[in-house]
């Protein structure tokens, strides 16, 4: 069994104005099976799934929140060309292949299972829903236009919420939030706002993941996550977590009011390959 390491360290979260602390972080190792760990969701109790990244095998890692391997899950008729984050609402786990580093792809798409054949088979077919981004006309634009990358995925609604990483040259922190319908089939993103999560650099405040849990929009960066509101994305964000330590963290999921759950990719230099689990007060 795998040991859970339990951090004595603890982070000042603020949440909504009032100031709280997190109550504790554990952290467990991932294995060998998500070390390039792009996108989490919990499927059941104490059953969480995991995608890894770009030219990766096009299948569903299982898994508890020990670390401990459950199954995989093989989806036959799709590709991982840039899978970045996944979604769930109450019948179907979506599957975000909308990674576009150069800002130049032309087949970005978004694969929905049913969470019961994930639960239940080791091979399922999955249905696409593809998209081409309103506003781009160049593939790929000017630099300072770099905002049709994405690696966080919502549903919010009869929708699907793309919410952009933002590749800008110079940085500007501004981050496109784009919609879709949740139905296979071709259509457009249309842009509905930006989000603002700083003006540091990529590496501190570009967009990593998403989750969408009883009306806040949880947003996670390299070293923090941020609260908004996804009603008034034009409103200031929240700050819930800061990192001491940056590591490629790239999935985030929130499964109630008090715990959340973050994983990062395994890098030889500054670590990760972890599933961390933060309860709150």
């Amino acid at each position: 069994m795998i040991k859970i390491l339990q951090h004595s360290i603890i982070f000042t979260v603020f949440l909504y104005s009032t100031v709280v602390f997190a109550q504790q972080i554990k952290s467990v190792d991932l294995g060998n099976k998500l070390t390039e760990i792009s996108g989490l969701a919990q499927l059941a109790t104490n059953v969480f799934v995991g995608i890894n990244d770009s030219g990766n095998k096009a299948e569903l890692i299982l898994f508890n929140e020990n670390g401990e391997s459950i199954k995989t899950v093989a989806i036959t008729n799709a590709t991982n060309i840039d899978w970045e984050d996944l979604a769930m609402d109450d019948t179907y786990l979506y599957i975000g292949d909308i990674g576009n580093n150069l800002n130049k792809r032309k087949d970005l798409c978004v694969y929905r299972v049913l969470k019961s054949d994930v639960l239940n088979q080791t091979k399922v077919l999955a249905e696409k829903i593809s998209y081409a981004y309103s506003n781009q006309t160049d593939f790929p634009p000017k630099k300072r236009d770099y905002n049709f990358d994405a690696e966080a995925l919502v549903v919010l609604n009869d929708s699907l919420c793309i919410i952009a990483k933002n590749n800008a040259e110079p940085w500007n922190g501004n981050a496109a939030v784009y919609m879709i319908p949740k139905t296979p089939g071709n259509h457009v993103a249309e842009e509905k706002g930006t989000v603002f999560t700083g003006n540091v650099d990529w590496w501190e405040d570009a967009i990593t993941g998403a989750d969408l849990f009883e009306g806040r929009l949880y947003i996670l960066t390299y070293n923090r996550v941020l609260v908004f509101n996804p009603n008034r994305l034009h409103e200031p964000s929240k700050l819930l977590v800061k990192f001491e330590r940056i590591t490629q963290k790239e999935s985030i999921v929130v499964v109630d009011k008090n715990t959340l759950y973050i994983a990062d990719e395994k890098q030889m230099i500054i670590g990760g390959g972890k599933l961390y689990k933060i309860e709150f007060k």
